[in-house]
């Protein structure tokens, strides 16, 4: 069961995937087609030539199925390792940020190839929230 959670960012996919390799993934996973807790984003592009107009998809990240809100069913990390299996060969940048109901429940997601090429894999990292009070002193947060 899980809880209301937010999450935040993105994790930007070079080269993008094209249209055809779109098509071969789950339509769930395809921003509108699901219930996902990720999507891939899809960018579409028009440019007009002399047969008419023609539309370019491509995949370009990874980002929250619902916006910047949605309940948290520790789903996470399993759809994101399984976007990156299906992706090989690609590089991922950013990440994603999921803030939870107590203060301190923060946890991070990235892509890595641990030095090895090719070999991508999803992790998952608790973050440590710390307040910065305005004479520079520290504390972690509390729990709630």
């Amino acid at each position: 069961m899980g809880y209301a959670s937010r999450l935040e960012g993105g994790i930007g996919i070079v080269p993008p995937l094209t249209w055809g390799e779109l098509r071969e993934l789950d339509p769930k996973y395809l921003r509108s087609r699901g219930d996902n807790s990720l999507v891939i984003d899809v960018v579409e592009e028009a440019e007009d030539d002399d047969q008419g107009t023609r539309i370019t998809r491509r995949g370009v990240a990874i980002v929250s199925g619902h916006g910047e809100d949605f309940v948290r069913h520790g789903c996470v990390l399993a759809e994101l390792d399984w976007i990156v299996k299906k992706t090989r060969g690609r590089t991922f940048t950013g990440g994603l940020v999921r803030w939870g109901e107590r203060r301190n429940d923060v946890e991070r997601y990235r892509v890595t190839d641990r030095g090895v090429p090719g070999n991508a894999v999803a992790i998952s990292e608790k973050a440590e929230v710390v307040v910065r009070w305005p004479d520079g002193s520290e504390d972690q947060a509390p729990e709630f």
